[in-house]
């Protein structure tokens, strides 16, 4: 009975170390490495892909600030000047601020009607336009 007692015993405490080892190389190190924190923003800027411009953009994402909307932008999805009004009459609904993006714009099946998708950080906003009038503004949770 005694042998059993050692074996669990000293089981347990193997564990421990192997704990407190892992914790002091894994944990510890990841947490003393300085990354690029840019002010306001409320995103760890230490993850992959995390890095913003002065602007609040995301470049490795893409995103690239368009001066015409005031707001972060992938060039290659708006592309027609239908998109770029809409975009421009959402932000204007908004309110420009640092890190809005345009996450996407579709368009629906009346003249001046669109549905723009905004992020600014964490927080997600559908404008809804209708006939070139900004009706709604949704923050979805």
């Amino acid at each position: 009975m005694n042998k059993k007692l050692s074996i669990i015993i000293i089981g347990f405490l193997l564990l421990a170390i192997v704990s407190l080892i892992s914790d002091k190389y894994f944990i510890t190190e990841r947490d003393e490495k300085p990354g690029i924190v840019i002010k306001d923003d409320p995103i760890d800027s230490r993850l992959i892909g995390g890095t913003r411009d002065e602007h609040g953009c995301l470049g490795p994402a893409g995103y690239s600030f368009d001066r015409d909307a005031a707001a972060c932008t992938r060039s290659w999805e708006i592309t027609s000047v239908d998109q770029k009004k809409a975009v421009n009459i959402a932000i204007g609904k908004v309110g420009p601020s640092k890190a809005m993006t345009v996450v996407q714009v579709d368009e629906a099946p009346c003249p001046g009607c669109f549905v723009v998708h905004l992020e600014r950080y964490y927080e997600r906003m559908i404008v809804t336009l209708k006939a070139w009038d900004a009706i709604s503004v949704e923050r979805p949770i």
